[in-house]
């Protein structure tokens, strides 16, 4: 991350050079449009129910009571045990291992990509899926003080680091998956990270870095 190539030289005396996270979605569908008019928004949260991954906090998402709460369904992996509870969101469970096309068909189908990651462990490491979501235009909600929060913030999407904690977290979560606003800043930092975070553009980082090397 541009975090820790500032840190890391710090420690190690040593240059840090950045490089692209090549595994990003290779099919640019375009990405889907529902919860515009605040009747369905798909709220995506990948990945294996860990506790730095914020499954507690998940757990307190689907049991909030809120009059809009149907309007959020929550799609999650089976292994999280996740049912939907009577006025709160609707819950949908997936399998856990996902092939790469049915795993990258999530980023389009979904209109946020929830990423309530421990900020400690999370404050300078790259999160893989965060690039992934961002490359597919979905909307991710991360938590604050994060390289995630980070590199929001950078492009003026700092809203989109949400206090997890907030009783009017489903109003949050609405609000901004329809913000026109927010989609335009999310379609300008897709196209950056389409041009950056790619296979061709990781072979020629390496390929610059191995011409630095001496060669007899």
């Amino acid at each position: 991350s541009e975090v820790l190539s500032t840190s890391l030289p710090r420690y190690y005396k040593k240059y840090v050079h950045l490089v692209p996270i090549p595994h990003t979605p290779a099919n640019h569908d375009e990405h889907t449009e529902n919860g515009v008019a605040l009747d369905h928004v798909v709220c995506w949260w990948p990945g294996a129910p860990r506790a730095d991954k914020g499954i507690g906090i998940i757990l307190r998402l689907v049991s909030l009571k809120d009059p809009d709460a149907h309007k959020l369904l929550l799609v999650a992996a089976k292994s999280t045990m996740l049912v939907s509870q009577t006025g709160c969101i609707r819950v949908e469970t997936v399998d856990d291992k996902l092939d790469r096309q049915d795993y990258e068909r999530r980023f389009f189908a979904s209109n946020v990509v929830l990423l309530p990651y421990d900020r400690d462990i999370y404050s300078e490491s790259t999160s893989g899926i965060f690039v992934e979501c961002i490359v597919a235009g979905a909307i991710p909600l991360v938590t604050k003080d994060t390289w995630m929060a980070y590199e929001l913030e950078k492009r003026n999407l700092g809203e989109l680091a949400i206090d997890w904690g907030s009783e009017f977290l489903i109003q949050q979560i609405i609000g901004i998956a329809t913000s026109h606003s927010i989609k335009q800043k999310i379609r300008t930092m897709q196209s950056e990270y389409r041009s950056f975070h790619s296979i061709p553009s990781f072979a020629q980082a390496i390929y610059s870095l191995y011409k630095r090397l001496p060669h007899s």
